[in-house]
């Protein structure tokens, strides 16, 4: 019955003159604008996480954080800045600097600082220690420099924020992949774009990734981004972000929310 379904939609799309090369041409020419854009916001996290292992034990966890999302000089890829500020209501002593303060600064040592942050910032998730879990994730993955390393199609027509979208799936195909195991390893990936088709805004993007070694057994991480339109900054931003993951013996999942968005000013960019 799902496959008819999704027979049925690709039949719509086709008729109607829908083209998959199309649609990722106009998401690429978003993402090539909508980079430095992004990267000069900050806001505030919200992140609840929870994990239970195989005898019911039950962890759950409150982060609250400032974010950023940066794009790396040279055109090299985006970068997730994430300072803790509070774990459970527990104020983090030593946190370093606000986001906004290293932003302005200008120095050459910021990125080497703010890589410093994120790094600190993943021994507070429930589960291994990760980085990923930010949403510059999914934007980094559809960015067109790596346009080659996945395949794409279209897979459905949805409707999000009342915004018709056409939804596309990339499936990453070359290795060494764009995210690795901590030993090394592949990460085979899938992306889940929805696409408003006139523009190439992202409204939605879905990650699935799978440690290469599990075959075709089920994936071991999902991590999903809504964006919405925010008249303050004037843009689509993140709004909130899913995260399941796999913990040793049991499985975690997270829920972030994003708010407070506002523009730092400096004539300065990260540097590596």
């Amino acid at each position: 019955m799902k496959s008819t379904l999704i027979a049925a939609a690709l039949i719509a799309f086709s008729a109607q003159g829908e083209n998959a090369d199309v649609i990722r041409d106009r998401l690429d020419k978003y993402l090539i604008g909508y980079e430095p854009e992004l990267s000069t916001v900050i806001a505030d996290e919200l992140m609840t996480q929870r994990t239970q292992d195989r005898r019911w034990v039950v962890n759950n966890r409150r982060i609250r954080s400032e974010v950023a999302f940066i794009a790396l000089p040279g055109g090299v890829g985006w970068m997730g800045f994430r300072r803790v500020v509070d774990v459970n209501g527990k104020a983090i002593k030593d946190s370093g600097a606000a986001l906004g303060d290293l932003m302005r600064r200008g120095r050459g040592d910021n990125y080497q600082e703010a890589r410093e942050l994120l790094a600190a910032s993943a021994a507070h998730n429930l589960g291994a220690a990760r980085t990923i879990n930010l949403p510059n994730l999914p934007l980094e993955l559809l960015h067109p420099r790596h346009r080659r390393r996945f395949s794409h199609e279209i897979f459905a027509r949805d409707k999000l924020h009342g915004v018709p979208t056409v939804l596309l799936r990339l499936t990453e195909h070359t290795s060494p992949t764009i995210i690795r195991q901590a030993d090394g390893g592949d990460m085979n990936t899938v992306v889940w774009a929805w696409i408003e088709p006139d523009t190439g805004r992202l409204w939605r993007a879905q990650v699935n990734a799978r440690d290469a070694r599990m075959g075709v057994g089920s994936f071991s991480s999902e991590i999903r981004v809504d964006f919405k339109d925010d008249k303050k900054v004037g843009m689509l931003v993140p709004d909130s972000m899913t995260e399941t993951f796999f913990v040793d013996r049991g499985s975690g999942s997270g829920t972030a929310k994003y708010s407070n968005y506002r523009r730092f000013e400096t004539s300065a960019r990260i540097v590596q």
